[in-house]
């Protein structure tokens, strides 16, 4: 059992076909490891990394592949969904993942059906619409729930998740700024629709320039003169 509270433990939980039995050590790349019992016949053990496990590269001792014909198997791993899926879990899980800091270092994760299975996942949300969609949290302060599983039931969580193009996911940011002006309220990204005025215009007249709201999106934008 890892004595660092860094480390999250995983006795008991189960990934596929392998369930967590104790703490395996750390690697010299401070890789937690963990010894783990197949549900196959065999009963094999098995150390994996807690990453391998999360996001389910590693699923048995090796039995699965062994009875899975190739053309039955989930055929995901080269669709872009399937790299989604991947770093929607590396983001709440890895502490090393630039992104983590904005997820699961603020308690968000991905529900246990979602975590256990592309397939699951894939099923759920269905494909992509088109190459721009991207996967979304339609409430920002919860995570990424299916809103079927057991998981999810015990937590009574609502599904939270949608495919969205890049401009709507932006919108839904936590950190999206909003400017209120002339009793509306609206994102920088709405006030640049309504206004004309370019948002890196907008960012640099109010973080750079310290101007006013007002004056942010009031003033015209100097053209410049091309000799």
């Amino acid at each position: 059992m890892p004595t660092h509270s860094r480390f999250l433990d995983l006795s008991g939980r189960k990934f596929n076909r392998l369930e967590v039995i104790a703490f395996a050590g750390v690697t010299d790349g401070r890789r937690t490891m963990w010894w783990c019992r197949c549900s196959c016949a065999d009963k094999t053990i098995k150390k994996v990394e807690a990453y391998s496990l999360k996001t389910g590269s590693v699923k048995s001792c090796g039995c699965l592949s062994r009875e899975t014909p190739h053309h039955l198997t989930h055929g995901l791993s080269r669709k872009r969904e399937y790299r989604i899926w991947q770093a929607m879990i590396r983001r709440c899980t890895v502490e090393k993942d630039t992104e983590y800091h904005n997820y699961g270092g603020r308690g968000i994760k991905v529900c246990q059906r979602w975590t256990e299975s592309v397939e699951a996942f894939f099923t759920d949300l269905g494909p992509r619409p088109s190459k721009r969609h991207m996967i979304d949290r339609k409430d920002n302060n919860k995570g990424y729930d299916c809103g079927g599983c057991q998981d999810c039931s015990s937590r009574d969580a609502a599904p939270n998740c949608h495919w969205v193009l890049p401009k709507t996911n932006a919108r839904n940011r936590r950190g999206n700024v909003l400017l209120t002006h002339d009793g509306r309220t609206a994102t920088i990204a709405e006030w640049s629709e309504l206004t004309g005025i370019d948002q890196s215009t907008l960012w640099l007249r109010l973080n750079t320039l310290g101007w006013s709201v007002h004056d942010s999106l009031v003033k015209p934008v100097r053209k410049i003169q091309r000799k």
